[in-house]
């Protein structure tokens, strides 16, 4: 299906910058300043569905987009019938007008074309534009791996008043519809590689029934939870998202569905159900690692044992299935995602590359010393906090320090570094270094610190490197 008014305005662009793929090399961070007017409805009569959006935008200029679905097509069920191919939007102090060309909406023999058809004809939307209480202060602050968005300004709110004409007669009031007017100030770097930490905690689960495959799935985070079943076979194609939000938690899971027919493009009325509910036990710690292309990945967190079972009724048949180990999976988990294209020259060796030759640092000192001639892989874990869990850090590219116990707190930094930095500190117990403790960034930076508690006379080991082995100028200081 075309992705189709999948943004807003300025959330659009800040949701861009946030996800898109960094470039190959860094670029430098850039500053953004624009004031933006928009305009979005969902509108419903028995005519249909309509979404249209409208921005204007200081730095950006214009833009529209309208899809309307006719009945029995929905957007939860179908494509749209019509959808824009142009638009000129105008927005004043006190109203907007657009317009819109619309085309039916139909794929052609070459899947490479845009699946557009004959022309529809115009949509007219007409709309004054009245501010609601007063203008709104806002700072968001995004801090994603080595991804940093931070966005600042003042926000407006507007009732809206007016029409939207679409051809054949269709008509729709726009009072239902959303407008503001967005005037802020957004910061935004691209590095040089790409890193991510995300939650997921999820329920997967798979059965195949007499050549038929059936499928659940379950997923919750801050915003809420979502569920899903489907049902595959040689002559049969269900599905359903279920009815209301689940329960999913560490401890319980139940959905109810209503199912769909798949292969009737114009079925409207559900065809079965199904109710789903299990128990939820803590069964392991999940500690992995894996690597795909430049793409490095470390997850982290708790698997869980299912108990339950799916009760799912088709037109044809009715299944009790059971929900346990052998069919289902669960596991709230934390990943880290680095995608490195670092390229360059391969650097100069240091010295101190190993823990054999870890160089020594008095307290009070401050090294700068270029890490990208070391050596790949670290040649101790770095094991720290995520999340309030234990977790092995991806650290890489490291060098080695010691320095002497003071019997007091020892604070160990990596402030002026030019790249994600993690520092990880360590003793010898005479069979090898034990970890005392890890850390990656600090205070919404990619620098790490961490203050360890000392033993006067006694050695401690750093190991200084980088997030999933990212290098460059490496400053360490030691107080």
């Amino acid at each position: 299906m075309r992705r189709i008014l999948a943004s807003m305005g300025g959330v659009a662009l800040a949701t861009s910058l946030l996800v898109t793929p960094a470039p190959t090399t860094a670029a430098p961070a850039q500053r953004i300043s624009d004031t933006e007017t928009f305009l979005f409805c969902d509108l419903a009569s028995e005519a249909g569905r309509a979404f249209t959006f409208a921005v204007e935008s200081e730095a950006f200029g214009s833009f529209g987009d309208l899809a309307f679905w006719a009945p029995p097509s929905s957007p939860e069920t179908g494509d749209p019938t019509w959808v824009s191919v142009t638009a000129e939007v105008d927005f004043n102090a006190t109203s907007v007008t657009a317009t819109y060309e619309l085309v039916e909406f139909v794929f052609g023999p070459n899947p490479e074309d845009p699946p557009f058809g004959d022309p529809v004809g115009t949509a007219t939307l007409a709309a004054t534009l009245t501010p609601i209480g007063d203008p709104q202060e806002y700072r968001v602050n995004d801090h994603s791996g080595n991804q940093t968005f931070r966005r600042e300004g003042v926000f407006q709110e507007l009732g809206v008043a007016g029409t939207l004409e679409l051809p054949e007669g269709i008509s729709f009031d726009l009072s239902s519809c959303f407008a503001g007017v967005d005037t802020y100030t957004a910061f935004f770097n691209a590095p040089a590689s790409s890193i991510f930490r995300f939650s997921d905690f999820s329920l997967n689960c798979g059965w195949e029934v007499d050549g038929t495959f059936v499928g659940l799935f379950a997923f919750a985070d801050e915003f809420g939870a979502f569920s899903d079943v489907f049902v595959f076979g040689e002559d049969i194609e269900l599905f359903g998202a279920s009815t209301s939000p689940p329960t999913f938690t560490t401890e319980a899971y139940a959905a109810s569905f209503d199912l769909f027919d798949g292969l009737d493009p114009d079925a409207v009325d559900p065809v079965g159900s199904a109710e789903a509910s299990a128990t939820l036990t803590a069964a392991g710690r999940i500690n992995e690692h894996f690597t795909f292309g430049n793409t490095k990945v470390h997850i982290t967190g708790t698997s869980y044992a299912v108990d339950g079972t799916l009760s799912l009724t088709t037109p044809d048949a009715t299944y009790q299935l059971p929900m346990d180990g052998e069919s289902c999976f669960a596991a709230d988990q934390r990943i880290i995602e680095q995608t490195s294209a670092r390229k360059g020259p391969k650097g100069k060796p240091l010295p101190n590359d190993a823990p054999e030759g870890a160089l020594p640092i008095g307290i009070g000192e401050e090294v700068t010393v270029n890490t990208l001639g070391t050596a790949l892989d670290p040649e101790a874990p770095c094991v720290g906090d995520f999340d309030g869990e234990a977790a092995e850090f991806p650290i890489g590219k490291t060098a080695w320090w010691t320095f002497e116990g003071t019997g007091g707190d020892v604070t160990i930094d990596t402030a002026g570094s030019d790249f994600d930095t993690i520092v990880g500190v360590y003793t010898d117990d005479g069979s090898g270094l034990v970890p005392v403790g890890c850390v990656d960034d600090v205070d919404e930076s990619l620098q790490a610190r961490i203050t360890v508690a000392t033993d006067a006379g006694v050695t401690y080991w750093i190991q200084a490197g980088g997030f999933a082995a990212a290098s460059g100028t490496l400053v360490l200081s030691v107080n």
